[in-house]
């Protein structure tokens, strides 16, 4: 149980709790908080602390008695549940449908739904079915969100929830600490694939550093030729390369007095520039040593590098004693293939960030888009992701982004097994067939989910019930959680013949 409850936003018409929710709630650590739907952005934005939201959709929100729900009785029209997962961004969804359809379960996890519940469960059921939702490892986003025992976030600046990231969080904010001001500062050396962020991971230890007041400077080391780079370093432009206009006396390492230095690419450097800045950083090891201080020497230096380093020295690409001097702190950022769910986190908020950006409403993801994102290989980490879904926001004319939108190609078997249909997941704690039958799976393949043929499924199920019953209408609607009256219409409806 957490030390302090979890905020869960109870989303209802009403603008009530129901009293099964309101006595189970406690019992699981959550702080349960009613709200209507036009309240919803300003409690889900990125900034809210909302663990997981609750959403009574349409007739589900009736009063026990059987009266009519408050939606209906105020003319109020639910939204759909795409859009609430819009809103919702990467927080778990449990959404109260309405059970007299046969496909609401459904509809509510194709369009973004963590789990479906019906609407009139008894109180032990509702605690049992949410206890087993939180052990389970099938059901995402992830409901351990909601354990309450992952603690409070070491660095919510940097987006992503897995193990690998815990630990990157928690570094950089210890060694942003060490980062005190008039201390000489202990240089950063970040690793990582192309694409993985070490740009944004060394701006937001600029940021949370004792030189946040000063400049953030960036050499890429790799965009310039060899004598450039070391005049654009250390102000001394080589005989014949004309000085940069806008380049101040000192070059980089001048302007970044008082900041934060950042070479990114740093196996570029040439054997001539990797000298000077050896001879550079052991003088200011000297003054560390001594009482002289020239503030010239006050930066931070943090170096990125997407290569291996020690066999670079070992083919002589690089210096053994530069490497010893900026390898102090070294981090290794993990690839986006290897952070789990993180990829989702990370969609749904650059989503948000390009919505904001082009004043567009926020785009939800499909079922078979998220499929598409956890299965593709993403060579080049965040920073191809990122591209991907500007492309497919810009493609897309709904509010719900497709897997045929991001244009992602299917992996080969050389790259990896090429994804096979999934059967669908019951909303319980292990994959089962939908349960009308005992010897039949209903299979989708979920990257082609957003051209499911919804009413020729739903013809299905009832030709199957009615099977199984052996035309027994009254225990096939049993089965399906129709009305008599309701399966009587169904069947006229979709001209199931052979039946009484």
């Amino acid at each position: 149980m957490p030390s302090s409850p979890l905020r869960v936003v109870f989303v209802c018409p009403a603008g009530q709790t129901p009293p099964n929710w309101a006595e189970v709630a406690p019992q699981l650590g959550w702080q349960l908080i009613p709200l209507s739907p036009t309240a919803l952005a300003d409690c889900t934005a990125p900034e809210q602390e909302t663990a997981a939201v609750v959403y009574c959709e349409g007739a589900a929100c009736g009063e026990p008695n059987g009266s009519r729900p408050a939606c209906q009785r105020t003319g109020y029209h639910c939204p759909p549940v795409a859009e609430v997962r819009a809103l919702v961004g990467d927080r778990p969804l449990i959404v109260v449908a309405e059970q007299s359809d046969p496909l609401a379960v459904t509809h509510a996890l194709l369009h973004g739904a963590t789990l479906t519940l019906p609407a009139r469960l008894a109180t032990n059921d509702l605690r049992r079915i949410l206890e087993e939702a939180q052990a389970s490892p099938w059901l995402s986003p992830p409901f351990r969100l909601l354990v309450g025992v992952q603690g409070k976030d070491p660095l919510p600046e940097i987006v992503g929830r897995s193990e690998p990231m815990q630990r990157v969080k928690t570094l950089i904010r210890r060694w942003a600490e060490l980062d005190r001001p008039g201390a000489i500062p202990l240089p950063v050396l970040l690793y990582g694939e192309t694409g993985t962020g070490k740009g944004h991971i060394a701006r937001t230890l600029h940021q949370l550093g004792g030189h946040r007041d000063g400049p953030f400077v960036t050499v890429s080391c790799r965009a310039r030729g060899a004598e450039e780079l070391e005049g654009e370093l250390f102000g001394q432009p080589a005989e014949g390369i004309a000085p940069h206009p806008s380049r101040p006396t000192g070059g980089a390492i001048g302007r970044a007095r008082g900041g934060v230095l950042f070479l990114d690419e740093i196996l570029a450097l040439s054997p001539a520039t990797q000298a000077k800045l050896v001879r550079l950083l052991e003088e200011r090891a000297h003054q560390r040593m001594s009482t002289s201080h020239d503030p010239a020497m006050d930066f931070r230096l943090i170096a990125a590098t997407n290569e291996d380093l020690p066999r670079a020295i070992a083919t002589g690409r690089f210096r053994a004693d530069l490497f010893h001097r900026v390898e102090c702190l070294t981090l290794q950022l993990p690839p986006l293939r290897a952070r789990g769910d993180d990829i989702l986190l990370l969609a749904r908020h650059l989503l948000h960030k390009i919505a904001e950006e082009h004043a567009t409403p926020p785009l939800a993801l499909s079922a078979g888009a998220v499929h598409a994102l956890r299965h593709y290989p993403w060579p080049g980490n965040v920073r191809e992701l990122s591209n991907a879904l500007l492309r497919a926001a810009m493609r897309t004319p709904t509010h719900i982004l497709r897997a045929t939108d991001l244009g992602l190609a299917r992996p080969t078997l050389e790259g990896g097994v090429e994804p096979t249909p999934t059967p669908l997941l019951s909303p319980f704690s292990r994959p089962q067939p939908i349960q009308i039958t005992t010897n039949r799976r209903v299979a989708i393949d979920f990257t082609a989910v957003d051209q499911i043929d919804i009413e020729g499924l739903r013809r299905d199920l009832i030709r199957q019930a009615l099977e199984i019953s052996r035309g027994n209408q009254t225990e096939a609607a049993r089965r399906l959680g129709l009305s008599r009256n309701a399966l009587r219409y169904a069947v006229k409806k979709y001209g199931i013949a052979g039946n009484p």
